[in-house]
């Protein structure tokens, strides 16, 4: 999904990140057990939540992950060697983007989403079950699960063309074009994979809604809105993030705006707008 990363923003902006389920994670001080223990101590320079487990890229470009472990998504002691660019936490599985720009993933690969290609990579996004890259050269691959067969369900087949990002979401794909418009791919049944014309600075794919940063800093979402997730708040954004039934976005100012599930397990709590803490969202530093 989506990660909090330096390396997307300046100085002077901030990314916030949500997990695919609202569900929090309870964490257990044994690493290989089906849930990890949380790291503490170091600073990191970029995280990112998926379903049940987060990861985050260290001051030193080391990976650390913590959470549900069932599936291998957090690594176990040793597995995950080597220096990384950024880390992007998905369904049951994690992919990162090394210092030589070649790609790692760990975890479930029932799919093949963690099968990644052999070639250099700018980015990574890990979505519920595939994962898609934007390579060197800026085009993009895309693997895991799909249904060749019907083009409503393969999101694994990008389009053409150069593209500056991309984000995997629940069961469709999102990319931001050098031109600044965005192509979406993949499941459509709410409307997700059909993103309205215009300029956009950033794209982040849902479970089964996006949302994106327009040029002139305000958010638009579509797709699923069953809890309101896609209706965005007015006013000028530096960054969004869409989870699997609520969306975040970190305000100009650095405040924190959500919208949508609040609590997975709460019915009473669905539909509604909410505010995280009251206060300004650190630049560049997490814990």
């Amino acid at each position: 999904m989506e990660s909090v990363q330096s390396s997307r923003a300046s100085a002077a902006t901030a990314t916030i990140v949500t997990s695919h389920t609202a569900d929090e994670v309870t964490a257990s001080p044994t690493e290989q057990s089906s849930t990890s223990s949380e790291p503490a101590g170091p600073r990191f320079a970029s995280i990112s939540a998926g379903d049940y487990h987060a990861c985050g890229v260290r001051a030193d470009n080391t990976v650390a992950c913590w959470g549900q472990n069932r599936f291998g998504q957090t690594g176990y002691t040793g597995s995950i060697e080597g220096h990384y660019k950024s880390v992007s936490a998905g369904g049951r599985h994690t992919c990162g983007v090394r210092n030589d720009g070649t790609v790692a993933c760990w975890g479930d690969g029932q799919f093949g989403q963690v099968s990644a290609p052999a070639e250099p990579f700018q980015s990574v996004s890990a979505g519920e079950f595939h994962t898609c890259g934007v390579r060197v050269g800026g085009t993009l691959a895309c693997w895991g699960k799909h249904n060749p067969e019907s083009a409503d369900e393969d999101q694994v087949t990008p389009p053409s063309g150069q593209f500056q990002s991309v984000s995997a979401g629940g069961a469709h794909s999102c990319g931001l074009r050098t031109n600044g418009t965005v192509d979406c791919w993949g499941l459509n049944h709410f409307g997700q994979a059909h993103p309205p014309v215009g300029s956009f600075q950033s794209i982040s794919a849902g479970g089964s809604h996006t949302c994106g940063l327009q040029a002139n800093k305000t958010v638009v979402c579509w797709g699923r809105n069953e809890h309101g997730q896609t209706g965005a708040p007015s006013g000028q954004f530096q960054s969004i993030s869409a989870g699997y039934a609520h969306t975040c976005g970190v305000r100009t100012d650095g405040t924190v705006d959500c919208w949508g599930a609040r609590y997975m397990d709460d019915k009473s709590e669905f539909a509604a707008r909410y505010t995280p803490p009251s206060r300004a969202v650190p630049i560049r530093q997490c814990r």
